[in-house]
Order: C-alpha cells, then sequence, then structure tokens
C-alpha cells in the first residue's frame, strides 16, 4: 500500500499537472542519491547505465512498447522539441505542421518555433466546447489534413480540457504517410496506453504525473522508421558515439546529455511496483477506482 506525504488539509486531484510520489518511491530515490554521491565517478561511469536501461524496460512494458525505441527525457516537453528540431531539416518550405486549440501551451510554442525555423505554416484545428463525441473530433482535425501537412501535433489526454482524444482513430487515418506525434503527458496512468499498438510515429509522456514518479522523469517513443533521424534537443557525447553505452545510435543521442541527477529516472520502476501494489486488481484497479470517483 503506498503512502504519501501530502497535506491532510489539501485534497490532491491534480496528478495531471503534479502527480504526488509515494514515500516508497521517494526512499528508492534518496537511496540512488547517496549512492551517487558515496562515489560519483564510479556511480556515472558504471551505474548510470544499467540503471537506465532497467527503467527504460520497466517504462517500455508498462506503456507497451519496444524498448529499442524509448529513450528517457526530462518531461514530455522535452520529448515535443527533440521531435520536432529533428524534424525541422525535413519539413519542406509551405508545409503544415496541424495542431488543435486544446494544445499544451509550450509544445505550441516549440511547433511555432520549428515552423518559423523551417519556414512552414502552423494549422491549428479549432474543436468547440462542448464536443458532441469523438468521431467530431476525428472529423475536425481530418478536414484540416491537406497535401502539405507534414506533421500532426495531437494530445492524448489535453491539458486545458481534460478531453482523451481519439488519437488511435486520427493515427489509423494518417500513419505512415503523415507522421503523427502524440504528447501523452497526463495519459500513462490515467488511462491504458499501448503505444506500439497505437501506431503512432511519435509518443512522449511523463511519468510524474499518474505515473507518480519523481519530478524529472518522462519517455519518449520513436517508431523504427523515425530512429536514425531523430535527435536529442540537447546535442552531447552521442551524437559521435562518444557515450559508452550499448545501446543504439538513436538511444545513445539521449542517454547522455550532461551531467544531471539522474535519480527521478532510476525510480521510475519502483514507483510502478508501488502504485502497482496500491490496489487489489492492480493498474487496471487504480484507473477504474479513480474514473468511478468522479462519475
Amino acid at each position: 500500500m503506498a503512502t504519501w506525504r501530502l497535506d491532510p488539509e489539501v485534497t490532491h486531484l491534480n496528478h495531471g499537472s503534479f502527480g504526488a510520489t509515494p514515500i516508497e518511491a521517494l526512499a528508492i530515490q534518496d537511496h540512488w542519491r547517496q549512492l551517487m554521491e558515496t562515489n560519483p565517478v564510479s556511480f556515472m561511469l558504471e551505474t548510470y547505465q544499467p540503471a537506465l536501461e532497467e527503467s527504460r524496460d520497466a517504462i517500455a512494458r508498462f506503456v507497451g512498447a519496444d524498448s529499442g525505441g524509448v529513450v528517457l527525457v526530462p518531461n514530455a516537453t522535452y520529448g515535443v522539441n527533440s521531435v520536432l528540431r529533428s524534424m525541422e531539416d525535413r519539413i519542406a518550405p509551405g508545409s503544415e505542421i496541424l495542431v488543435t486549440n486544446h494544445g499544451y501551451n509550450a509544445c505550441n510554442n516549440a511547433v511555432a518555433v520549428s515552423a518559423r525555423k523551417a519556414s512552414a505554416q502552423v494549422v491549428t484545428v479549432d474543436i468547440p466546447l462542448p464536443v458532441i463525441d469523438q468521431s467530431s473530433i476525428v472529423t475536425a482535425i481530418l478536414s484540416r489534413v491537406s497535401e502539405e501537412t507534414a506533421l500532426v501535433v495531437l494530445d492524448h489526454v489535453t491539458s486545458p480540457t481534460g478531453l482523451v482524444f481519439p488519437v488511435e482513430d486520427v493515427v489509423n487515418a494518417l500513419e505512415p504517410e503523415i507522421p503523427v506525434l502524440v504528447d501523452g503527458a497526463h495519459a500513462p496512468g490515467m488511462i491504458p496506453v499501448d503505444v506500439s499498438g497505437l501506431g503512432a510515429s511519435f509518443y512522449t509522456a511523463n511519468c510524474h504525473n499518474w505515473m507518480c514518479a519523481p519530478k524529472g522523469s518522462g519517455f519518449l517513443y520513436v517508431a523504427p522508421r523515425h530512429r536514425d533521424q531523430t535527435y536529442a534537443a540537447i546535442v552531447s557525447h552521442g551524437y559521435n558515439d562518444g557515450w559508452p553505452g550499448d545501446q543504439s545510435r538513436f538511444q545513445s543521442q539521449f542517454d547522455w546529455t550532461g551531467t544531471h541527477d539522474p535519480t527521478a529516472w532510476f525510480s521510475v520502476g519502483a514507483a510502478l511496483d508501488v502504485m502497482e501494489a496500491h490496489h487489489d486488481r492492480g493498474w487496471d484497479g487504480i484507473r477504474q477506482s479513480n474514473h468511478a470517483s468522479i462519475n
């Protein structure tokens, strides 16, 4: 059973923005920090990569992805920026990047910057409230797709409005001809996520929301067809194979982008295990209980 440090005078409901982390997972993070400070050089050169691989595998299992396509990032915004920066030289002048008016402000800003650098246009699909049904969302998005559309950026669960978008239907209609980047920041842990089954070119999410991992942990998944051309937003040692990992060049772009505190990444698996044990039906039970409590 998970325990928390939440203020008893506050009813914490907003896991979608800043999830609370169970004390048991925080203890694991403290263990990693103590181990790191005991011998920083040994930790970074010998412990870091195996621990990262273990976390990568735990995330891949949880979201139904092959671990070869998963990289750890600080947050979903970093993942979105990495994809956009990687695609800037593949977006022809005059092309269009499609977003919706329910998109996350930080990510829409990143789209605007990349569009300007690529001499592309941002097309914003208006999805008015209240939403009548899921098909109306799909129709609104697909109606704005054109021959100039180079990328669609779509929220899985929208930040400002909390809508669950029918990303599967949009992806099925567009991929692989038009790549779709799914900003799933708030989805894993809140709703079932099957990244491989979804079939989107890119999927990024936070682990510090409903997955309840420590702050500063997220992931990006890239489909096989894009891995050779996708790079971290920060160019570092992996660019010329300067980081001594055994992983692919795609993953080496992200695995070491400078010295940072990696303990949030290394604690994701512990957070998933703690939360799974929180309910007698595991994560399915947690999601169902959460949904039932607001109906």
